[in-house]
């Protein structure tokens, strides 16, 4: 009796915002898109209903493990879990192409041609603190805590227009060097040719290395952009030519380190013997100076600019862009669209569980659901766009969840009346119609106090 009325909850819960995501993926025309990534069913549930059913997974607060376990979904957690940890699934290429369809179809067309679209790049903790065997495990560095935790880099690329932000490509980065790995490979005879493969070996890859790579096959996928943004952990002088080389161009922030030069009229300076030289700007100006310099053994030039710290009036930060022409303003401005990335990874970690809904082991377990939470976050960032209040990531969960909440309370009382009146047909020697007007008066005062009861028909 538990278990019918448990499946009967969940599927009350469900029933809202599963016509919502099932209309955003059926726009997409993700059932060829996860064809074309090799997600196809062999046996047993379709793809299509394991995609639908762990993206609605976190709107409706429920327990990864006790749904899966319950088979209140039409399948059971090895069903799950076997989806998740396929090694020949391209989940990278579903992403791109879910994000090329969104971008290329659905946001520039809204927006005017002269808007600047660029891609941000940017890394966070992946934190598995209480693991111990996942594939690949090692000990990274937590840039925010200053702390070295268990767990892995993980690495994001995003497309931006200032407004809305689409997830492109991720990577989950272990450490290359072996004394700081905690775990190893689980399966080490798959083929090299395989997706899952190429992962493993994507994993040992520097970062610097893995983040030109994921810029390239973007251009490739024909993903419009004019610059690449990024923070001073990436902006050193040969990642910056790499880029550049690929003919984008880059705006950042650059690290104030006396160990990385710059040619600044005919010498070799460091960022800050550059600020001592220039002549600034006085009063409470926002940009204190910019300068032309030149990478060495290269034509490239670039432009710094150097900024006030509005958290420390007294410091500075310098900015550069590979577009000298570029106005100072213009490059501040442009570079403010970073700040998306810091919220697609809030959101992802806080609401959308990146981090704490599934505890598999498997790799490639690990990079399909944060494609799923990334395909998420696409989901929530089309209905902002076209959500004309602009509500913020974080209302517009909750929105969806409570409605869930809602549903799930005015279902419970529609049973609640229907058991009082078969109570009162038991052991009430009444009439039908003294029962009816019983009925109506009560369900009088109850639609005064909740106008959505007629909505959902608890009158009829």
């Amino acid at each position: 009796m538990k278990d019918t009325s448990f499946q009967c909850r969940n599927q009350s819960q469900n029933e809202n915002i599963v016509p919502r995501i099932d209309r955003f993926l059926r726009s997409l025309s993700i059932s060829s898109m996860l064809s074309r990534a090799n997600i196809r069913k062999i046996n047993g549930i379709s793809p299509l209903i394991l995609l639908t059913s762990l993206m609605t997974m976190v709107f409706s607060k429920r327990n990864y493990y006790r749904v899966y376990s319950s088979g209140s979904e039409g399948f059971k957690t090895d069903t799950a879990y076997r989806f998740l940890g396929h090694p020949d699934y391209n989940w990278r290429q579903l992403l791109l192409r879910v994000a090329r369809v969104i971008i290329r179809e659905l946001l520039i067309p809204l927006t005017s041609a002269g808007r600047v679209n660029c891609l941000i790049l940017d890394s966070s903790v992946y934190p598995r603190n209480r693991s111990r065997k996942v594939e690949l495990l090692s000990w990274v560095h937590d840039h925010v805590t200053g702390l070295n935790v268990r767990g892995f880099q993980k690495l994001l690329l995003a497309w931006t227009d200032g407004y809305s932000t689409v997830p492109l490509q991720h990577a989950l980065l272990s450490c290359r060097d072996e004394s700081k790995r905690i775990f190893g490979l689980i399966n080490k005879e798959l083929d090299r040719r395989s997706c899952g493969a190429r992962r493993r070996k994507e994993a040992l890859t520097s970062m610097p290395d893995v983040s030109v790579q994921m810029i390239r096959r973007a251009k490739r996928w024909g993903i419009p952009a004019k610059y690449v943004l990024m923070d001073s952990w990436f902006t050193l002088p040969k990642t910056i030519l790499r880029i550049r080389s690929l003919g984008i161009h880059l705006i950042g922030m650059i690290k104030r380190s006396s160990r990385i030069h710059y040619l600044f009229e005919g010498q070799e300076l460091d960022v800050m013997q550059i600020y001592r030289r220039l002549r600034k700007q006085r009063g409470r100006a926002k940009i204190l100076t910019s300068a032309i310099v030149q990478f060495k053994d290269s034509d490239v030039s670039a432009k710094i600019v150097f900024v006030r710290n509005r958290n420390a009036r007294r410091e500075w930060l310098a900015l550069i862009s590979t577009r000298i022409n570029l106005p100072d303003e213009e490059i501040v401005r442009i570079y403010g669209y970073r700040w998306n990335i810091e919220i697609l990874f809030k959101v992802a970690k806080h609401y959308l569980k990146l981090t704490t809904e599934i505890q598999s082991r498997s790799y490639d377990a690990l990079i399909a659901h944060s494609t799923i939470v990334l395909l998420r976050y696409c989901f929530l960032e089309l209905e902002r766009r076209n959500d004309a209040d602009g509500r913020s990531h974080g209302e517009l969960f909750y929105a969806c969840t409570d409605e869930i909440r809602d549903v799930s309370f005015f279902e419970s009382l529609q049973l609640l009346l229907a058991f009082i009146i078969e109570k009162i047909r038991k052991f009430q020697n009444l009439t039908e119609n003294t029962i009816s007007q019983l009925i109506d008066a009560h369900l009088e005062t109850l639609e005064s106090l909740y106008p959505q009861l007629v909505d959902l028909g608890c009158g009829s």
